[in-house]
């Protein structure tokens, strides 16, 4: 009996993990929550078990002036790269035309660019340049729904006129 009891003093403490009950919040949850079906019960075991056992911290690194230099200079490539203007030719191939859906208005706006991702574009909408923050890749469309009427001294005008757009040139 004592060499029993001297195994049982040396051995680790994870070696037990499970005989007096639960050892994680999972094993908690599942041990609890058979035959529950009331959710006041269910609250009640979830947070007994959260409690008993907590959620791991997660440390956070700090970074560094370095690390915060390295981040910030490829961030701003990535932008230089995907919000390039496009040169005149491509943008005189992307259109923007008025469309009405059950009263509401929207501008469908065409890339014609085989090698142009556009990210931002400008439109100028009844004499107000509206800039959209949108994702057309080459040869698609997109609509854009817009809150002002569009009326001339003629009348309704259904061409939006495409001002600007930002994009990536992608590669052939």
């Amino acid at each position: 009996m004592k060499k029993i009891i001297f195994i049982l003093l040396f051995l680790p403490c994870d070696a037990f993990s499970g005989w007096f009950g639960p050892s994680n919040y999972d094993e908690c949850i599942l041990e609890n929550m058979k035959g529950v079906t009331n959710n006041r019960a269910v609250h009640a075991i979830t947070n007994s078990c959260r409690n008993k056992f907590p959620k791991p911290k997660i440390k956070q690194k700090q970074m560094t002036q370095e690390e915060m230099d390295a981040f910030s200079n490829d961030l701003l490539k990535f932008f230089e790269r995907t919000h390039k203007k496009l040169p005149k030719d491509a943008t005189s191939k992307m259109r923007g035309q008025l469309i009405v859906k059950d009263s509401t208005r929207y501008v469908l706006i065409y890339n014609g660019n085989k090698n142009w991702k556009i990210n931002t574009v400008n439109i100028n909408y009844y004499r107000k340049e509206l800039k959209y923050d949108i994702s057309i890749d080459p040869l698609s469309e997109v609509e854009v729904r817009v809150d002002i009427s569009y009326y001339d001294e003629a009348g309704y005008i259904d061409e939006v006129p495409i001002i600007s757009a930002l994009g990536e040139q992608l590669k052939k």
